[in-house]
């Protein structure tokens, strides 16, 4: 198995992708890693420079020349990885259920600050602040109890376009408690 090979099913492993997902991504063709690993080669130019930036590393690490550059210290990566972790998930599946791509946790890993829209949506699934993630603060929003973790889990676990139904849906009951105190007051 080539350096190149090897270090490609290493980046897969360490980001939580599958073959199958990298190769849709790229739009290459299904059996591009077979035809690798059998024929012990390496792809063209072009496509190693799409899986190099699909991956953020350089096309030399790709091929086994050059030590992947690590950020020294990359604090929202590791409370990212650590939540991920904490409720059983590693971080690509968490990113897809809140509609981040997986090139840009990979980007996150190497380094790279997320913005401001992704670090709302990371805090709002987490229930976190958004200096936590930062390494701002030093503990992470109020904890929960059994049945808010329970909501919490069941929420997680819907398709994320039904998201925004639930909310809704927990709005309307809210405003109806609300319409029935005031229908209470003016009959007392």
């Amino acid at each position: 198995m080539t350096d190149f090979l090897k270090n490609v099913i290493l980046l897969l492993e360490q980001n939580g992708i599958t073959k199958n997902k990298m190769l849709v991504d790229l739009q290459l063709g299904k059996n591009s890693m077979v035809n690798w690993e059998n024929r012990n080669t390496i792809p063209n130019g072009k496509t190693l420079n799409k899986i190099a930036e699909y991956f953020n590393v350089s096309t030399d690490y790709l091929l086994g020349k050059a030590e992947k550059s690590k950020p020294a210290d990359n604090m929202f990566w590791k409370i990212f990885y650590d939540l991920c972790e904490s409720v059983g998930k590693k971080p690509n599946p968490v990113a897809s259920e809140i509609g981040i791509s997986s090139a840009t946790v990979t980007k996150w890993k190497n380094g790279t600050p997320p913005g401001s829209k992704s670090l709302a949506k990371i805090a709002e699934y987490f229930n976190v602040s958004t200096d936590y993630l930062l390494g701002k603060a030093d503990k992470p929003a109020d904890e929960l109890n059994d049945d808010e973790k329970e909501l919490l889990d069941l929420y997680r676990q819907l398709p994320a376009e039904q998201h925004e139904f639930i909310k809704n849906a927990i709005r309307g009951q809210l405003t109806a408690i609300d319409e029935q105190a005031i229908e209470k007051k003016k009959k007392a």
